[in-house]
């Protein structure tokens, strides 16, 4: 078996090139895109509300967003924050589930509320022949 880094593959030009060093710089391009890119669209969005060409009020610049959240950190108010969001969606993601499991009790165990759940409009027609 051919050694990993003694194997080589043609680049588009025609010149061989190992194996190993071409998975290191696919590796690294993809490294460098998923860094670059999202700078690149922070910077550009920095720089559109910096000349004016949006207000900043929707979507305030990353800079101040930085700064905000920096404030909040050194205050100490970001981490209530982070608990009361938190709480909020769990809060939500319990009712969710218990609305949801009920409803899937209600619709497992009695023929009549399946076809009233069932979303006919989604479902095909052959599932609407069984009762509904």
């Amino acid at each position: 078996m051919t050694d990993l880094v003694e194997a080589s593959i043609k680049t588009e030009a025609g010149t061989p090139r190992s194996i190993a060093a071409s998975t290191i710089s696919g590796a690294i391009g993809k490294v460098m895109v998923a860094v670059v890119l999202p700078l690149l669209g922070l910077l550009i969005w920095e720089i559109t509300v910096a000349a004016g060409w949006f207000s900043g009020r929707l979507m305030p610049p990353p800079s101040r967003v930085a700064v905000t959240l920096w404030r909040l950190w050194n205050s100490g108010e970001l981490l209530s924050h982070i608990g009361i969001t938190t709480f909020r969606v769990l809060l939500g993601f319990i009712i969710g589930a218990a609305a949801a499991t009920i409803a899937g009790a209600i619709t497992g165990y009695f023929g009549l509320a399946r076809c009233r759940f069932a979303l006919k409009g989604v479902l095909p027609q052959s599932l609407w022949l069984t009762g509904c």
